[in-house]
């Protein structure tokens, strides 16, 4: 396997990383500007970590220091979809046998 350019997977991504962006931003918005506000804003942001914001352990999410941490683990989570994303929208070149090998100059 081979990581090369790929347009649609660039596309994918950006526009995973965009919305992530839109969605924090708006959860940001709100925790700033509403007192009440305990977090419910972040579901959909949230929702751009997935599956592996459900890997972390029970221990670690209810320590003392998680507040401090939380959005940056969450933008990894993000990158890290943004990334898979890439890939599988042609990021990835899978090296096949049918793949015609390069010819020789005949000197």
């Amino acid at each position: 396997m081979r990581l090369r350019l790929s347009r649609t997977g660039c596309a994918l991504a950006i526009t995973f990383l965009c919305i992530a962006g839109a969605l924090f931003a708006l959860h940001w918005h709100s925790f700033r500007t509403n007192p009440g506000d305990s977090g419910e804003s972040a579901l959909w942001f949230f929702l751009c970590t997935l599956p592996w914001a459900f890997l972390l352990p029970e221990a670690l999410v209810s320590s003392p220091g998680w507040d401090d941490v939380a959005y940056y683990i969450g933008w990894a989570f993000v990158a890290w979809n943004a990334f898979l994303l890439y890939c599988i929208g042609g990021g990835i070149r899978l090296a096949t046998g049918s793949e015609a090998p390069a010819k020789r100059a005949r000197a």
